[in-house]
């Protein structure tokens, strides 16, 4: 999309691995220049914080400032995917606003589903970061993979992103190479369930007693699980499942490389959606977002969800949603007698 066009990339240190990731880049030609930013280990001090006191105390931060060779006043035009805190150090030294073009990418299932519109983190996030709300007035152009599924208007002129193909070896050779990843699935497994960030976030809900009931019926020696990255430890160990190969790598590489199971599991993970609105994946998959409990507070954004995977439908049916653990025991059956 950019082919003809000089462009730079910023990497911060909350990538895994990003000084190596761009050392391996730079071997590469698709880049003019390769910058890599340190903000996590910049602030160590404030590692205990968490959520919006931890944005407050970063943004506040004497030390949070983008390396002295990168000059953002250069730019005449600016991709960003989020209004986090590589954002805010791009704004904080950009002096000519009104004349740089800025440009949203999508990130997930954030641009597509009214919640990320919430009252939460971004609004907090432009009163810390006045500058960002002079930005957003200012996007023009948002560059989705699919942008027929969006389910909210909003003023943007909507960029549709070339989709990759598990064939086309030569993006899967450099991505490889970048994330240093050499395929290493050998005992491939039927289901692979996907890991939400509940846990991570301290939020209490009776997952494991769904996915206990899934393997109890299935095999557990059918499975994988796709750990959420910020967890540290496999809670899935208990129910006797193996934690996917493939480290701390992007799941769509590994998806790119590997064969990774007939049927899909997960509460909301936007793992399971990726594959299929950037590669055309036509893989089964059971979202488990209403047989749980205590999922107060995550109405709309389950709202958002449930569209997405209708609208996936509507060509091609592979998203099934129970409506409550009957159903979704009812589903097991169906899909024991390969019925799914």
């Amino acid at each position: 999309m950019l082919k003809d066009s000089a462009v730079d990339i910023i990497i911060s240190d909350i990538v895994p691995n990003y000084d190596k990731i761009a050392a391996r880049m730079c071997e590469y030609k698709y880049f003019e220049n390769i910058y890599t930013v340190e903000i996590k280990s910049k602030n160590e001090h404030l590692i205990n914080s968490k959520g919006f006191e931890k944005l407050k105390m970063l943004i506040s931060s004497s030390t949070y400032s983008l390396n002295s060779s990168i000059d953002v006043n250069c730019y005449k035009r600016i991709w960003f995917y989020n209004p986090n805190l590589l954002m805010y150090s791009i704004l904080k030294e950009c002096r000519h606003i009104d004349e740089v073009e800025f440009n949203h990418f999508e990130e997930g299932l954030g641009s597509y589903v009214d919640m990320i519109k919430d009252p939460g983190y971004a609004v907090k996030f432009k009163k810390l970061c006045p500058k960002f709300e002079l930005v957003m007035p200012k996007v023009k152009k948002q560059y989705l993979f699919k942008p027929e599924y969006k389910c909210y208007d909003e003023n943007y002129e909507l960029v549709e992103i070339p989709v990759a193909e598990k064939s086309d070896k030569d993006i899967i050779e450099f991505l490889n190479a970048i994330f240093d990843y050499e395929n290493n699935i050998n005992d491939e497994k039927k289901y692979l369930i996907f890991e939400d960030c509940f846990s991570a976030d301290n939020i209490k809900v009776n997952d494991l007693e769904a996915y206990r009931e899934i393997v109890s019926n299935l095999g557990k020696d059918n499975f994988y699980v796709k750990r959420h990255p910020r967890n540290t430890t496999n809670r899935f160990n208990k129910l006797g499942v193996h934690e996917l190969p493939g480290g701390r790598v992007p799941w769509e590489l590994i998806y790119l490389n590997e064969n990774v199971g007939e049927i899909f599991f997960t509460v909301l993970s936007s793992c399971v959606f990726t594959p299929k609105m950037q590669f055309g994946d036509k893989t089964k998959t059971v979202l488990l977002c209403n047989c749980l409990e205590n999922l107060q507070g995550w109405e709309n954004y389950i709202s958002g969800v449930e569209y997405l995977a209708n609208k996936i439908n509507e060509k091609e049916e592979v998203f099934y949603i129970p409506k409550d653990m009957e159903e979704l025991r009812e589903i097991l059956q169906k899909v024991k007698k390969e019925e799914i």
